[in-house]
C-alpha cells in the first residue's frame, strides 16, 4: 500500500491526471480508492477493468457510487467478462452472449445509480430492485473492447472504453470506427476511449520485450487477447508463445519504452487518433525494480509529453 500512496500523491499534485488500476484480487482497487480517501489522498480513480463474474452490477454500482462520495471525485468504472475459463470459474458456465452480458451489466449498475425501483430482464441477468438516490459525483460506466462485437454493444451502451494491448491500427481501422457506428445509430454521443498503453524502463532499447513478457504473460496466454492480437495481425498462430508475442508488441508500439522522444510522438498518436485518456501502465518496470524507478519513469514521459504538447494546448497523458 506504501507504493500505492506514492502514486496517488504524484497524481494528486497534478490536476487532469486520474490514478489508473485493473481488477486486483489481493487489494480490490475501489478499497484501495476508499483506502487513500481515508489516507487523505483523493484523487480521481479509474477502473480499467474490474470482471463482471465478480460482483453483481448493482453491487458494483453500489461500489462506484460509494468511492466517488468518498473521494469527492468522479470515478470512470469500466468493466469486462476476463474470458471464458474466468466466466466457467465463477459461473458454472461460461456467457451465452459475453458482450451482451457486459451491454446488460452496464444498464443494470447505471439503473440502480438512478435510484428508485426498477425492473431489468435481459438474457445474461434478473433484477428487479434499486437503490436510494443520492447526490455524488459522477460515476462514468465503461466496458472493456478488444473486437467490433463488443464495440457494437458498448457504442449504445457505455460511457468510455477501455482497450489493453490493442495495437493503434487495430483501435482507428476498427473499434473507432464500429463504436462511431453504433453509438450514431442509438442516438448517443461516441463513448470516449481510454487506451492503457505499457510503458517499459525509459534508455533500454528496444523496448524491453523481456520486461512485457513478464509483466504480461497471463495476458499473453489468455484465449480472448490471443484471438484480438491474431484479429490486429500481430499473431499469426495460437502457438506463439509469450515472449515471441511480447517481441511483437513492442515491434508494434503496443508496449513502449527506451527512447523518451520515441515515446512522445506515440502518444500524439493515440490523442489524434480521439483516445481521451491515455493511461501509462509501467508495471514490468515496477515488479523487476520497485516503484521508484516505475515513478521516475511515468514522470519523464508525462513532463516530456506536456512540454512537446504546451504550444498545441493538448493534454497531457493520465
Amino acid at each position: 500500500m506504501a507504493d500505492l500512496k506514492v502514486f496517488a500523491r504524484w497524481v494528486a499534485e497534478r490536476p487532469g491526471t486520474r490514478l489508473w488500476s485493473a481488477q486486483s484480487t489481493l487489494v480490490d482497487s475501489l478499497q484501495a480508492g476508499a483506502y487513500l480517501a481515508g489516507a487523505g489522498i483523493r484523487v480521481p480513480i479509474g477502473l480499467g477493468v474490474a470482471l463482471t463474474p465478480m460482483v453483481h452490477p448493482v453491487h458494483a454500482a453500489v461500489q462506484a457510487r460509494s468511492l466517488a462520495i468518498l473521494t469527492g471525485h468522479d470515478v470512470w468504472a469500466g468493466f469486462g467478462t476476463g474470458g471464458k475459463d474466468l466466466e466457467s470459474g465463477f459461473l458454472g458456465q461460461p456467457y451465452r452472449k459475453p458482450a451482451s452480458a457486459v451491454g446488460e451489466y452496464l444498464t443494470i449498475a447505471r439503473h440502480a445509480m438512478d435510484g428508485g425501483e426498477f425492473v431489468h430482464d435481459g438474457e445474461q441477468f434478473t433484477v428487479r430492485g434499486g437503490l436510494v438516490s443520492v447526490d455524488s459525483p459522477r460515476v462514468a460506466l465503461g466496458a472493456g473492447v478488444l473486437r467490433e462485437g463488443m464495440a457494437r454493444v458498448a457504442g449504445r451502451t457505455a460511457d468510455f472504453v477501455v482497450t489493453w494491448l490493442a495495437p493503434l491500427p487495430h483501435l482507428t481501422d476498427r473499434l473507432i470506427p464500429e463504436l462511431a457506428r453504433s453509438a450514431t445509430a442509438h442516438g448517443r454521443t461516441m463513448p470516449q476511449i481510454v487506451s492503457m498503453v505499457h510503458l517499459g524502463p525509459l534508455g533500454v532499447a528496444p523496448g524491453s520485450p523481456e520486461l512485457a513478457s513478464y509483466a504480461l504473460t497471463p495476458h499473453l496466454w489468455a484465449g480472448h487477447y490471443r484471438s484480438m492480437l491474431r484479429h490486429a495481425g500481430l499473431n499469426s498462430g495460437d502457438s506463439k508463445s509469450p515472449a515471441d508475442l511480447a517481441q511483437a508488441l513492442v515491434d508494434e508500439r503496443v508496449v513502449l519504452g527506451g527512447d523518451l522522444d520515441a515515446i512522445v510522438d506515440q502518444l500524439v498518436e493515440y490523442r489524434a487518433a480521439g483516445v481521451a485518456e491515455v493511461a501509462l501502465n509501467p508495471l514490468g518496470t515496477h515488479l523487476r525494480h520497485g516503484a521508484g524507478r516505475a515513478l521516475a519513469d511515468v514522470a519523464a514521459v508525462y513532463d516530456a509529453y506536456a512540454r512537446h504538447t504546451t504550444e498545441t494546448g493538448r493534454r497531457s497523458p493520465e
